[in-house]
């Protein structure tokens, strides 16, 4: 068995004794080729280390794991590594944490904005739309716009009355236009 191999198993030996969760139980299949990336990369460019260990905290986040199984993965890896700072390793885990955690939490808040769910059909061919989108990002909202005018013309709307933020009216009524439905904007 190669030393690399013997690093994995003992890092990943200490998975059931920090797991607080079901997730953490069973998540380290899942973590077991990142983990050798940071382990290749310990004598790589501080760049390339960082990088490797916050890609190992975004998949922790994206397994369900816990936050601290995630604290604890950089202790799990001090005894088969030696030399590297533990504090700033730990540092770019957890920020591949938490802003996995944050892109979900803002994906799961756009979403919730996406039709039908902000549209609702009030007569024929007449419909209104909440366009209160929260993003300010020009991308997002143009394909929230493009989804909603899909919507909106699978429903055979031809008139919508629109109110909301001004970014997402100025995108959506670009979409609208581009798909000749006539809006009123509030």
């Amino acid at each position: 068995m190669t030393e690399a191999l013997r690093g994995l198993e003992t890092w990943a030996s200490t998975d059931g004794a920090r797991a607080v969760t079901d997730a953490d139980r069973h998540i380290g299949p899942a973590l077991s080729n990142l983990r050798s990336c940071v382990l290749g990369n310990l004598e790589a460019a501080p760049r390339d280390y960082f990088s490797a260990l916050s890609l190992l905290g975004r998949e922790i986040a994206l397994q369900s794991g816990s936050t601290s199984f995630a604290l604890t993965e950089v202790d799990a890896l001090a005894p088969i590594a030696s030399g590297f700072d533990q504090t700033a390793a730990r540092a770019a885990l957890m920020e591949g944490y938490v802003n996995a955690l944050l892109e979900s939490g803002e994906r799961q808040g756009n979403a919730s904005w996406d039709p039908p769910a902000c549209v609702v059909v009030l007569g024929d061919s007449f419909a209104a739309v909440a366009a209160g989108h929260p993003s300010a990002d020009q991308e997002v909202l143009t394909a929230w716009a493009d989804r909603v005018a899909l919507c909106l013309v699978r429903a055979r709307v031809r008139r919508v009355s629109i109110a909301g933020g001004p970014a997402a009216l100025a995108v959506l009524c670009d979409a609208l236009a581009l798909v000749g439905i006539h809006f009123e904007a509030r």
